[in-house]
């Protein structure tokens, strides 16, 4: 017979594990991903992951974020790359003003 865990502690249990931080290595393994490819993709910060010392590693959430976003072709990086080209589009046009202006000719 095999030994029954009560309820109260089942959920303890899986409360715990979804705040376990898995090693990317095991993510590996989990999602299908290259371990170096997700060791560089957080290091560019282009995955949402933890990162504690000299680990870094991912929830169960984070992991269901990155399946999620690989399943769906939107990432993170595409979002953060909106933005940038905002920023760019108000760069250029502060250099487009800046350039239309002429220079002071001396006395």
């Amino acid at each position: 017979m095999a030994a029954t865990i009560p309820l109260a502690e089942l959920a303890r249990l899986v409360a715990l594990e979804a705040h376990r931080v898995w090693p990317l290595a095991e993510v590996a393994n989990i999602t299908g991903f290259s371990q170096r490819w997700l060791e560089k993709e957080c290091r560019a910060d282009r995955l949402e992951h933890t990162h504690e010392g000299h680990t870094r590693g991912m929830t169960v959430a984070q992991i269901g974020l990155l399946v999620a976003s690989r399943k769906s072709g939107v990432t993170a990086v595409d979002a953060k790359a909106g933005q940038l080209s905002a920023v760019n589009q108000a760069v250029a046009a502060t250099l487009r003003s800046g350039a239309s202006r002429t220079r002071r000719r001396a006395a």
